[in-house]
């Protein structure tokens, strides 16, 4: 009995955190600037790239930081929290624009 209970507990810890995850995305290789407006600028591309490469216009975004340590001449991933999984799913959807982007910066993103 005890060993259902277990695998029960379990398997709802891990829907709870596949919930609070699926709003969740990582971008790779957003260049990183060295002044004190980062998390200004890191929104603005966010914007640029979701709403003119992407053309997902209502892409809201909840929550925004770099991951990991800063390290000299190397980009830190940014983790960026959406408001609606669909939201999301769209901008996944339409990733493969990137590569097309006029913009190298923009064209090297990686998104997961």
């Amino acid at each position: 009995m005890g060993q259902i209970k277990e695998q029960l507990m379990e398997d709802i810890k891990e829907k709870e955190d596949r919930r609070r995850r699926k709003n969740n995305l990582i971008l790779y290789r957003v260049k990183e600037n060295t002044e004190e407006e980062t998390a200004r600028k890191d929104m603005e591309t966010c914007n640029k790239v979701f709403s003119k490469v992407l053309e997902v216009k209502n892409a809201k975004v909840t929550e925004l930081k770099r991951l990991g340590k800063q390290t000299q001449g190397k980009d830190r991933p940014l983790f960026v929290k959406l408001s609606q999984s669909e939201t999301k799913y769209a901008i996944l959807k339409q990733a493969k624009k990137l590569r097309f982007a006029r913009d190298q910066a923009v064209a090297n993103i990686y998104l997961q």
